[in-house]
């Protein structure tokens, strides 16, 4: 209730369409559970949910760079159209979730020497170079 109402208030002062889709994904999230649904999801691909659920935060970080340089990348080397650009859309979303497994196998389960931590460091920066080329 409470957060229905606080989204409400925040829609009527500013209307977003983002905090829109956030309220009613987050009252869907909060009906489903009240109604026993969420222990369901076991039976449908809980083994990947769950695996996408701790790799959350380490795609939040990593997708919009990963976005960012296969955008620039088709954009230079492939001709403009809706079929290239879906198909541009997709290996963003596999490297991504590729790129997200990773770091967070490589960083956020381990604790890091300042070796590790540097090589990591120089390998974004290498990233950075070459998007920048792109």
């Amino acid at each position: 209730l409470l957060l229905s109402l606080v989204g409400a208030a925040t829609l009527a002062l500013a209307w977003r369409s983002r905090i829109a889709i956030a309220l009613v994904t987050a009252l869907s999230l909060a009906l489903l559970q009240r109604l026993g649904w969420l222990e369901r999801v076991p039976a449908i691909g809980g083994a990947t949910l769950a695996r996408l659920g701790r790799i959350s935060y380490s795609l939040f970080l990593i997708h919009f760079p990963v976005l960012l340089l296969v955008n620039a990348a088709v954009s230079q080397l492939m001709p403009a159209g809706p079929w290239i650009d879906a198909a541009g859309l997709a290996v963003a979303l596999a490297l991504s979730l590729g790129a997200a497994g990773l770091l967070h196998r490589w960083v956020e389960m381990q604790s890091q020497s300042w070796r590790a931590v540097l090589v990591l460091f120089g390998g974004l920066l290498v990233c950075g170079a070459v998007g920048n080329v792109l």
